[in-house]
C-alpha cells in the first residue's frame, strides 16, 4: 500500500509504512504519466474493436480523446520540471499532430459535456481474409455529415475536427495525438516503477496482416 500527503511532502512506502521524502513536483508528473498511459491503452483498446462492434470503437476512442485533452489541459498550465504552458501552446499550434489534438476537444466536449452521442466513427472498409483475419479502417464522420447536428454550446476544436479529423482515419488520429505528446520536450515523465518489479511494456501495436503503405503503426 502506499500514501501520498501532499501537505507533508511525505509518502508511506514498503511493507513497513517507511516514511520517505518526495518532491513537490511528483504529483504533477504522475498526472502527465496517467494521461499519456491512458490514452495509449484506449489507442490498443480501439485498435481491437471488431469491425460490427460499433459501441466498442466509439467507447475506446472517446476514451483516448478524453486522455488527451486531459494530458492536453495538464501541459497548458505545467510549469514545472522546466516545462512552460505558454511554449506548450505555441509548440501545438505550429504543428499538425498538436492541431490534431486541438480538434479532440470538439469530440471530448460534446461526449462529456452535452452527453451527445453522435455518430463519430464508422467502418469504410475491410481488409484480409479467414485465416489471417481482418483489418478494420474506421474513419471519423466529417463534421457537415454528423447527424444529428452537433449543439453550438461547445465549439472549441471545431475548426480543426474539420480540417484535420473529420474524414480522417481514426487510429491515424489517435497515433498523431500519440506522437505529438512523446516528441514534447522536456519528455513526459515515465509511469512509477510498478509495485512487484513488473517491465514496463512500450507501447506498440500489434503487427497485423496484410501491411500497408504509410501505416503509422510503427
Amino acid at each position: 500500500m502506499r500514501l501520498f500527503d501532499r501537505r507533508q511532502n511525505r509518502r508511506l512506502t514498503g511493507p513497513r509504512d517507511t516514511l520517505v521524502v518526495v518532491t513537490e513536483e511528483e504529483p504533477e508528473d504522475l498526472k502527465l504519466a496517467y494521461c499519456l498511459y491512458g490514452l495509449q491503452q484506449a489507442t490498443l483498446r480501439f485498435d481491437q474493436a471488431h469491425w460490427h462492434r460499433n459501441e466498442d470503437a466509439f467507447v475506446s476512442v472517446a476514451e483516448a480523446v478524453s486522455w488527451a485533452v486531459a494530458l492536453d489541459a495538464v501541459l497548458e498550465d505545467a510549469t514545472h520540471a522546466g516545462r512552460d504552458g505558454r511554449e506548450y501552446k505555441r509548440v501545438r499550434g505550429s504543428c499538425d499532430d498538436g492541431k490534431t489534438v486541438i480538434g479532440m476537444k470538439f469530440v471530448r466536449n460534446h461526449v462529456h459535456h452535452a452527453a451527445e452521442m453522435l455518430s463519430w466513427v464508422y467502418v469504410n472498409a475491410l481488409v484480409g481474409n479467414s485465416a489471417h483475419g481482418l483489418r478494420n479502417f474506421w474513419l471519423w464522420t466529417d463534421l457537415d455529415n454528423l447527424d444529428p447536428k452537433p449543439s453550438d454550446q461547445f465549439t472549441s476544436g471545431r475548426g480543426l475536427y474539420a480540417s484535420r479529423i473529420g474524414g480522417h482515419s481514426v487510429l491515424d488520429t489517435l497515433l498523431d495525438a500519440n506522437r505529438f505528446f512523446l516528441s514534447l520536450v522536456p519528455a513526459l515523465p515515465p509511469l512509477p516503477p510498478s509495485e512487484v518489479g513488473e517491465v514496463r511494456v512500450p507501447f506498440i501495436l500489434p503487427e497485423r496482416w496484410p501491411p500497408i503503405d504509410n501505416d503509422r503503426r510503427a
